[in-house]
């Protein structure tokens, strides 16, 4: 995200903060796609998710008035969303089976993760979707917030710092641990079906 982005992201935030509410609802619009993707890794159904977004925005307007621009905009909305994310998590207490294709649908997996060159005997690649997000999933809170930020969402080591509020080397060390979680977790999943 650019400074030119964030320039038009601050100027609409004092527009809303004015009371302007259009100015919030294109702050909305420019935002939801990916605080939808945040939160069906978290929901793992579009319906819970769809819940979720509407009650991470109604948050961000409501403490609007807090936002001081001392962070990027979108670090701060991803910090509500997080907190949102797992509050309705935790209250909801759902153990639905999370479905591949909203998964896919909404980005869930990495790229990556999509182009392995799988044989023909491996797991199809819904299995995979599964595999993966179960292995993030597994994650203690802080290696998987870490990781999403910075493998899903994209958001460079500074942004995920501020938005996770510690040290930028604390979230390198996360990411790197919540890496190799998820690759060992693969490897004993899908090596002996390659060996067998």
């Amino acid at each position: 995200m650019g400074s030119g982005t964030e320039g038009a992201d601050q100027a609409l935030v004092r527009r809303a903060q004015a009371g302007d509410r259009a100015a919030f609802g294109r702050l909305v619009g420019k935002y939801r796609t990916r605080i939808m993707k945040l939160a069906m890794r978290y929901m793992h159904n579009h319906e819970d998710a769809e819940d979720t977004v509407q009650e991470i925005f109604i948050r961000a307007y409501g403490g609007l008035s807090h936002f001081r621009g001392q962070a990027e905009f979108y670090s701060w909305l991803h910090r509500i969303a997080i907190n949102a994310a797992k509050s309705a998590l935790q209250s909801r207490r759902r153990s639905a089976v999370p479905n591949p294709e909203e998964l896919h649908e909404y980005g869930a997996i990495p790229a990556r993760m999509q182009d392995l060159d799988t044989p023909e005997d491996l797991a199809s690649t819904d299995q995979i979707c599964v595999a993966v997000n179960a292995a993030i999933d597994s994650l203690c809170v802080e290696q998987r917030i870490a990781i999403e930020l910075r493998e899903l969402d994209g958001l460079s080591y500074a942004q995920v710092a501020c938005a996770m509020a510690c040290p930028i080397g604390t979230v390198r060390s996360r990411v790197f641990r919540a890496r190799e979680a998820i690759d060992h977790r693969l490897r004993r999943q899908y090596v002996p079906l390659r060996c067998g």
